[in-house]
């Protein structure tokens, strides 16, 4: 049993049930878990947010590795992201929520090998 099947059984499980019939959805099982002082406060929340003031001065390659169903951030937010990084190239899990190392941990792990040990863009 590897960190994947631990995780995705007594975490993921636990907040979403198994995929199927009768699946809150990923917006649910994140809210089960989610802190919520950050998603219920919106002033606190501005203290985790993206800044250009901040965000332009990495210049090293970078992958920001999103997801289509995130539900505290939408694919608007990478796109702004990816503006303000010098060197980015997006990767968006399809089919997946906030835990995409969860939810689908051959692509996110591939992901992450294709860009830092090969220097691929993962596809």
């Amino acid at each position: 049993m590897d960190i994947v099947d631990i995780m995705g059984s007594s975490v993921l499980k636990r907040a979403c049930g198994a995929r199927g019939e009768g699946v809150p959805g990923p917006f649910r099982a994140w809210w089960n878990v989610a802190p919520s002082d950050i998603v219920v406060k919106p002033r606190r929340r501005k203290d985790f947010a993206w800044d250009p003031a901040w965000v332009s001065h990495i210049t090293a390659p970078t992958l920001p590795l999103w997801t289509d169903h995130d539900p505290t951030g939408g694919l608007d937010e990478a796109a702004l992201l990816q503006g303000w990084l010098p060197d980015a190239r997006l990767h968006v899990i399809e089919d997946a929520g906030h835990w995409p190392q969860w939810e689908k941990p051959a692509e996110f792990l591939r992901a992450h090998r294709d860009f830092l040990l090969l220097g691929k863009d993962p596809v």
